[in-house]
Protein backbone atom coordinates (compact mmCIF):
# COMPACT_ATOMS: atom_id res chain seq x y z
CA UNK A 1 0.00 0.00 0.00
CA UNK A 2 2.68 2.50 0.96
CA UNK A 3 4.64 1.73 -2.58
CA UNK A 4 1.28 2.68 -3.98
CA UNK A 5 0.77 6.04 -2.76
CA UNK A 6 4.59 6.56 -2.94
CA UNK A 7 3.97 6.47 -6.77
CA UNK A 8 1.18 8.82 -6.95
CA UNK A 9 1.46 12.17 -8.31
CA UNK A 10 1.70 14.83 -5.39
CA UNK A 11 -1.22 16.67 -7.42
CA UNK A 12 -3.33 13.28 -6.26
CA UNK A 13 -1.82 13.47 -2.91
CA UNK A 14 -2.76 16.96 -1.97
CA UNK A 15 -6.34 15.98 -3.03
CA UNK A 16 -6.35 13.37 -0.56
CA UNK A 17 -4.81 15.25 2.00
CA UNK A 18 -7.11 18.26 1.72
CA UNK A 19 -10.75 15.92 1.25
CA UNK A 20 -9.42 14.42 4.58
CA UNK A 21 -8.63 17.73 6.13
CA UNK A 22 -11.94 19.16 4.90
CA UNK A 23 -13.75 15.65 6.71
CA UNK A 24 -11.66 16.09 9.94
CA UNK A 25 -12.79 20.08 9.69
CA UNK A 26 -16.91 19.43 9.16
CA UNK A 27 -16.57 17.10 12.07
CA UNK A 28 -15.02 19.64 14.50
CA UNK A 29 -17.49 22.24 13.53
CA UNK A 30 -20.23 19.32 14.29
CA UNK A 31 -19.14 18.86 17.30
CA UNK A 32 -17.92 22.86 18.43
CA UNK A 33 -21.64 23.68 17.39
CA UNK A 34 -23.14 21.08 20.23
CA UNK A 35 -20.47 22.33 22.71
CA UNK A 36 -20.59 26.81 22.90
CA UNK A 37 -23.58 26.60 25.41
CA UNK A 38 -21.84 23.91 27.48
CA UNK A 39 -18.59 26.13 27.69
CA UNK A 40 -19.85 29.38 27.78
CA UNK A 41 -22.32 28.13 30.93
CA UNK A 42 -18.91 26.42 32.56
CA UNK A 43 -16.87 29.55 31.67
CA UNK A 44 -19.26 32.08 33.70
CA UNK A 45 -19.74 29.50 36.28
CA UNK A 46 -16.03 30.30 37.21
CA UNK A 47 -15.52 33.25 36.52
CA UNK A 48 -17.95 34.18 39.21
CA UNK A 49 -16.91 31.41 41.74
CA UNK A 50 -14.99 33.41 44.58
CA UNK A 51 -11.32 32.23 44.90
CA UNK A 52 -11.25 31.46 41.19
CA UNK A 53 -9.08 34.57 40.38
CA UNK A 54 -7.66 35.49 44.15
CA UNK A 55 -3.85 34.88 43.86
CA UNK A 56 -2.49 31.55 45.42
CA UNK A 57 -0.55 34.06 47.87
CA UNK A 58 -3.27 35.77 49.02
CA UNK A 59 -4.03 34.71 52.59
CA UNK A 60 -5.51 37.28 54.85
CA UNK A 61 -5.64 37.48 58.20
CA UNK A 62 -7.46 37.63 61.50
CA UNK A 63 -10.50 36.37 59.95
CA UNK A 64 -11.19 33.78 62.10
CA UNK A 65 -14.03 34.18 64.83
CA UNK A 66 -15.59 31.33 67.08
CA UNK A 67 -18.89 31.16 67.16
CA UNK A 68 -19.10 31.47 71.00
CA UNK A 69 -17.41 35.58 70.60
CA UNK A 70 -20.45 35.67 67.77
CA UNK A 71 -22.81 34.38 70.23
CA UNK A 72 -21.89 36.66 72.58
CA UNK A 73 -21.09 39.51 70.78
CA UNK A 74 -24.76 39.40 69.37
CA UNK A 75 -26.48 38.82 72.78
CA UNK A 76 -24.47 42.05 74.21
CA UNK A 77 -26.25 44.05 71.63
CA UNK A 78 -23.40 44.40 68.95
CA UNK A 79 -24.53 44.57 65.13
CA UNK A 80 -23.19 41.49 63.05
CA UNK A 81 -24.29 40.97 59.56
CA UNK A 82 -24.73 37.76 58.70
CA UNK A 83 -24.29 36.43 54.73
CA UNK A 84 -25.24 32.42 53.67
CA UNK A 85 -22.75 31.35 50.94
CA UNK A 86 -25.08 27.60 50.82
CA UNK A 87 -26.73 27.06 47.74
CA UNK A 88 -29.54 24.74 49.71
CA UNK A 89 -30.55 25.67 53.36
CA UNK A 90 -33.21 24.25 55.53
CA UNK A 91 -32.44 26.74 58.65
CA UNK A 92 -30.20 29.92 59.03
CA UNK A 93 -29.05 32.54 61.12
CA UNK A 94 -32.01 35.22 61.55
CA UNK A 95 -31.83 37.89 59.52
CA UNK A 96 -28.99 36.19 57.23
CA UNK A 97 -28.88 37.45 54.14
CA UNK A 98 -28.64 34.82 51.61
CA UNK A 99 -25.86 34.83 48.94
CA UNK A 100 -24.86 31.37 47.08
CA UNK A 101 -20.85 30.92 46.80
CA UNK A 102 -21.61 30.55 42.89
CA UNK A 103 -22.75 33.35 42.50
CA UNK A 104 -21.52 35.79 45.01
CA UNK A 105 -19.33 37.21 42.48
CA UNK A 106 -22.23 38.68 40.60
CA UNK A 107 -24.02 39.77 44.26
CA UNK A 108 -21.42 42.03 45.67
CA UNK A 109 -23.85 45.03 45.54
CA UNK A 110 -25.85 43.18 47.71
CA UNK A 111 -23.89 42.81 50.79
CA UNK A 112 -24.47 44.76 54.24
CA UNK A 113 -22.62 48.30 53.85
CA UNK A 114 -19.53 48.57 55.41
CA UNK A 115 -18.87 49.51 59.12
CA UNK A 116 -20.11 46.08 60.57
CA UNK A 117 -18.88 42.94 60.57
CA UNK A 118 -20.09 40.66 57.76
CA UNK A 119 -20.02 37.15 59.14
CA UNK A 120 -19.74 35.17 56.16
CA UNK A 121 -20.70 30.99 57.42
CA UNK A 122 -21.60 27.88 55.43
CA UNK A 123 -22.28 24.68 56.73
CA UNK A 124 -19.03 23.39 57.83
CA UNK A 125 -16.86 26.81 56.82
CA UNK A 126 -14.94 25.33 53.92
CA UNK A 127 -17.11 27.22 51.19
CA UNK A 128 -17.43 30.31 53.75
CA UNK A 129 -13.42 30.71 53.71
CA UNK A 130 -13.25 31.02 50.20
CA UNK A 131 -15.77 32.99 50.23
CA UNK A 132 -14.18 35.63 52.61
CA UNK A 133 -10.61 35.03 50.95
CA UNK A 134 -11.96 36.38 47.93
CA UNK A 135 -14.47 39.29 49.84
CA UNK A 136 -10.82 40.13 51.50
CA UNK A 137 -9.30 40.52 48.19
CA UNK A 138 -11.88 42.47 46.59
CA UNK A 139 -11.25 45.42 49.08
CA UNK A 140 -13.92 44.52 52.03
CA UNK A 141 -12.11 44.54 55.27
CA UNK A 142 -15.43 43.85 57.54
CA UNK A 143 -15.33 40.08 56.31
CA UNK A 144 -14.95 37.80 58.52
CA UNK A 145 -15.49 33.88 58.86
CA UNK A 146 -18.09 32.20 61.59
CA UNK A 147 -15.33 28.97 61.81
CA UNK A 148 -17.07 25.66 62.01
CA UNK A 149 -20.07 26.94 60.19
CA UNK A 150 -23.62 26.80 61.28
CA UNK A 151 -22.67 23.81 63.07
CA UNK A 152 -21.06 25.69 65.37
CA UNK A 153 -22.95 28.04 65.66
CA UNK A 154 -25.97 25.75 66.62
CA UNK A 155 -23.63 24.05 69.20
CA UNK A 156 -22.89 27.46 70.99
CA UNK A 157 -26.54 27.68 71.27
CA UNK A 158 -26.60 30.68 68.54
CA UNK A 159 -29.89 31.48 67.48
CA UNK A 160 -31.64 29.47 64.12
CA UNK A 161 -34.91 30.03 62.39
CA UNK A 162 -36.06 28.10 59.22
CA UNK A 163 -34.66 29.28 56.67
CA UNK A 164 -37.54 30.97 54.07
CA UNK A 165 -37.12 30.59 50.13
CA UNK A 166 -35.24 33.48 48.33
Amino acid sequence: MLKRIAHLPFRALGKVARAVQAREAAQRAAHDARRPAREAEARTRTENIPGYDVPDDFEPVDVDRKARELVAALRAGDTLRFVDVRAKRTVTVPGAQHLPLATLGIDLAELPPAGHPIVVYCDDGAASRRAVRFLRFRGIEDAVLLVGGLSAWQSAKGPVEPARES
